[in-house]
This record gives C-alpha cells, structure tokens and sequence, in this order.
C-alpha cells in the first residue's frame, strides 16, 4: 500500500469543503497539478525501469520539484521564486544541496519541464544554465481531442489546467 500526502493551506481545504457542502457535493479527492501532470506522463510511458527522473512543473510564482526512480515518486518540493530568471539557480542549488538525495547531475536520466506559459526560448536558456537536457513536454500530447469540442484551443495552449482533472480521472478509473 502507498499512501500520498501533501499539504496545503487549511483554510483553502475548507473553503473548498464548504462550497461542496452547499452545493450538496462530496468531496472525494484533491490533486496537485504537478502530481496529475506526472501521473498522465507514466499512464503514457513504462517508467518502470527508467532510473532517476527529474519533472519540474513552473507556475508564475512557483516551481515544484519531483524526483522519480523507475517509476516511483522520492522526492517532491515547491519552491516559491520572484523572478523567473532565478528558476535555474533554484534547481541547481536542489541538485546540489540536496542532502537527503546525493544526487549529481550525471544520476539523472531523463528531465521533463512543464507549464502553461513556458517559451521553447526559456526551456533553452533554463537548460543551458543547468546543464541538463530538458525535454519540454504537453502531458495531454498523446491524448485525443475532439476537434468540435468547445473551447479546443485553450485545451491544447493551457493543457495543464487540465492536469487535475485528468490525473483524479486516472486514479479513479
């Protein structure tokens, strides 16, 4: 048995509780975009076998952190930042401090970024300035969207708003 825990505010839990509660809703499940986005990638690809996988997901304010071996979650942080052009210097400094872990940059083989708003142009800067291969990935690439489904391009441009969802879908199913 695996267990997941992981915190958020309170008061958001229970405002989120309580809309429920007027609107005759039971709530069952609470994701993290990061953890969905992740969960898609690996209902996609047998990690099983993989070694150690560096996923960043990075939001405007915050970036989260997860490390996988052969499939298997060991490490997951937020890390909140000012300025995107600190973002390179947060994941090196996770990389090398990371005391818990020991890992070197050489221990990881693969690395996936994503977000809504991340330029090709950023994930190359970002990549040169850490010295890791990043591969920029859509976790919804492989899944069909039907062409007259409303609001289809915001579907395909702002797919991780739609991490959650699917990723509460995939544990479900």
């Amino acid at each position: 048995t695996t267990a997941l825990i992981s915190a958020i505010e309170r008061k958001h839990l229970d405002l989120i509780n309580s809309f429920c509660t007027i609107n005759k809703l039971k709530l069952r499940f609470v994701d993290n975009i990061h953890f969905a986005s992740e969960r898609t990638l690996a209902v996609q690809n047998d990690y099983s076998d993989s070694g150690i996988i560096l996923s960043l997901y990075i939001a405007n304010s915050s970036m989260s952190v997860m490390y996988t071996y052969d499939g298997k979650m060991i490490s997951f942080k937020s890390l909140p930042f000012d300025s995107i052009s600190s973002v390179a210097e947060l994941i090196k400094d996770d990389i090398e401090q990371n005391k818990i872990l020991r890992i070197n940059r050489d221990d990881i083989s693969a690395a996936y970024v994503f977000g809504d708003d991340l330029t090709d142009g950023f994930v190359k800067s970002l990549a040169d300035a850490t010295k890791i291969q990043l591969i920029k990935i859509n976790p919804f690439t492989n899944f069909r969207i039907e062409n007259n489904s409303s609001g289809l391009l915001y579907q395909r441009e702002k797919f991780n708003s739609f991490a959650s969802a699917a990723g509460i879908a995939f544990r479900t199913a």
